[in-house]
């Protein structure tokens, strides 16, 4: 039987540090459809039925290198209760640093070296939850090269899972602009051949306007998104969520085999499972969503699953409000503040 599950991670982002602003300044960051009054300061989900409204407090710091996130305790009147995540760029705008709490102390972060021309290079992960019991640190080398008209972005690490195996994976990402088009996945061994690590291949198809239109895999389910005409989303937030080059971080998906939030894993997804198969659709990270509508693949995945996206827009035609149903019944409502300016 199918399920449906909504929730809210704390990974966010920040205005354009590369401009060295706070959230007070109006309409000012370059490169943004909305300016900073469309960067949220806050985002609220709730699972009617199941969980209660949580909130996620957003602080962005003076220095315009920094961004902290909060979970907000409703009942005080604190919205920064909380430290579960930072992030950080450098004074060009690129991001380099994220780190994500519990009980105080870090327990996962994402490293990005850089070239002096801000190339990356290296992303390197750590995981180590006290509770858990276990540490890992994985090291990914990049390189890039092109292929006629698109980049490619190959990725090469030494995975280690909890067993001690060991998998040398190389994974590479096709982009056209800045628009990921194509992964390669496949499967990869240990080296006693005794178990096996497999990733899909994907393909990217978008609209007219730049929009994520369709996202197919060679297993599990695929996607498709409709859009509304009117309204702005949440997409300038999701442009400075990973720095100037924050595409090509945003592509692997997971950076580390056992971080709990992918590199940009969105604040707002929509998660359908199937047996084993899931389908992720991010809220407005390309434009105000309508529909989003499974695509079935193969006699493991034949159903189609549709989503309504209803949206309610303030007066700056920012949404404020999205309820997310299927079949009538409602899954998800996500709230989102705004700087009143």
């Amino acid at each position: 039987m199918k399920r449906i599950i909504s929730y809210l991670t704390l990974v966010c982002a920040l205005a354009f540090v590369s401009c060295g602003k706070d959230s007070g300044n109006d309409d000012q960051d370059p490169g943004q459809p909305g300016g900073s009054t469309f960067l949220p300061l806050s985002i609220s989900f709730e699972h009617p039925g199941v969980m209660a409204e949580q909130k996620t407090s957003i602080k962005y710091l003076p220095d315009g290198h920094t961004i902290e996130l909060y979970s907000d305790d409703l009942g005080t009147a604190n919205p920064y209760d909380h430290l579960r995540q930072t992030n950080l760029y450098n004074g060009d705008g690129y991001f380099i640093k994220r780190q994500i709490y519990q009980d105080g102390a870090v327990v996962e972060s994402i490293d990005v070296e850089r070239t002096p021309g801000n190339t990356i290079s290296r992303v390197i992960t750590s995981v180590n939850y006290p509770d858990d019991d276990y540490k890992v640190k994985d090291t990914f080398n990049l390189s890039f090269y092109d292929s006629a008209t698109f980049k490619v972005m190959k990725v090469d690490n030494l995975l280690r899972d909890r067993y001690k195996n060991e998998f040398r994976v190389s994974r590479r990402f096709v982009f056209s602009g800045s628009s990921l088009v194509k992964t390669q996945g496949g499967t990869f061994w240990n080296q006693s051949n005794s178990a096996s690590l497999t990733w899909p291949n994907e393909e990217f198809v978008y609209d007219g306007q730049s929009r994520l239109s369709t996202h197919t895999r060679d297993f599990f389910y695929g996607k498709s998104i409709s859009y509304d005409q009117a309204g702005i989303g949440l997409d300038s937030f999701y442009q400075v969520l990973g720095g100037v080059d924050g595409h090509y971080l945003n592509a692997p998906g997971s950076w580390g085999f056992y971080t709990h939030e992918a590199f940009t894993s969105s604040p707002l997804k929509l998660v359908l499972f199937n047996n084993s198969g899931l389908m992720e659709a991010t809220m407005h990270i390309s434009g105000v969503i309508s529909e989003v509508r499974s695509i079935p693949n193969g006699v493991n995945y034949p159903n189609t699953e549709i989503f309504s996206f209803d949206n309610i827009l303030d007066q700056r035609q920012r949404v404020k409000q999205t309820t997310v149903r299927s079949k009538n019944e409602v899954v998800a409502i996500w709230k989102v503040e705004y700087p009143a300016r």
